[in-house]
């Protein structure tokens, strides 16, 4: 999965695109983004009053995006969640 093809995934499952940001300069306050790092590392994270409450690294966009879907639509709220789901 790429960051075109989660976007997708996203609109399908009809979760606001206030609660999430793909690629973001700043991560507002409460979504979950998820960015490029560097070369060949992703980051998924949340910031809350200025802390991280999320902050995952993978060396892969596939890996990440499947963990930003997974977190986001696993919330109690449909797309209200900021916890990434435990690593296998």
């Amino acid at each position: 999965m790429n960051l075109s093809e989660l976007k997708g995934e996203l609109d399908s499952l009809g979760i606001s695109e206030d609660a999430y940001v793909i690629s973001p300069v700043l991560c507002p306050d409460g979504a979950l983004c998820i960015k490029r790092q560097g070369p060949g590392e992703w980051v998924v994270f949340c910031i809350q009053k200025g802390e991280f409450t999320v902050f995952e690294t993978f060396y892969s966009e596939d890996l990440a995006c499947r963990a930003f879907l997974k977190a986001i639509s696993a919330g109690p709220a449909r797309g209200s969640g900021r916890q990434l789901p435990d690593s296998p």
